[in-house]
């Protein structure tokens, strides 16, 4: 399995736990350390535990595969799972926001997910749900010009 497609499949079993913000960078050419960083974030410390868990656990069983370090588990504040060429970082969103990878990283190229079959959100998922604007239904939008004609005051007639 090529590099990429082990990006790919950390990817998606984070997704798979819910993780939140998820984004893979290719930082092949940038580093020599490592091809790809794959950001998570997490809503609490059990949650970054869980996906760190399931990652681990489908790599293994599914790659045979283990991770070389495995550092912050026990927290949960920021998890890392190192395999060499992809490295998994989940984050509580303070952290993600202190230490602000996305931003030190940002030459690196961010890497879509998904095959045809199963799309897997184009990779960057929001955190916050979009906000719909509300439209003014329209007996409120007449019944509110109503109101705002009673209430201007008269206009002065100008003096000559």
């Amino acid at each position: 399995m090529d590099t990429y497609e082990l990006a790919k499949k950390i990817a998606e079993e984070a997704l798979e736990t819910k993780a939140k913000d998820l984004k893979v960078l290719d930082l092949q050419k940038l580093v020599s350390y490592t091809d790809y960083f794959v950001l998570a974030t997490a809503t609490s410390d059990r949650h970054s535990q869980a996906i760190a868990d399931r990652v681990y656990a489908k790599i293994k069983k599914d790659l045979g595969r283990l991770p070389i370090s495995y550092e912050g588990h026990s927290t949960g504040q920021w998890v890392l799972l190192d395999y060499g060429d992809v490295v998994l970082h989940i984050f509580l969103p303070e952290q993600r926001e202190f230490y602000a990878l996305d931003q030190l990283w940002s030459d690196a190229t961010v890497l879509p997910i998904g095959d045809g079959k199963k799309k897997i959100l184009k990779i960057i998922k929001p955190s916050k749900p979009a906000v719909k604007k509300r439209t003014p239904s329209k007996s409120k939008s007449k019944s509110k010009a109503k109101i705002k004609s009673i209430r201007k005051p008269p206009k002065k007639k100008k003096k000559k």
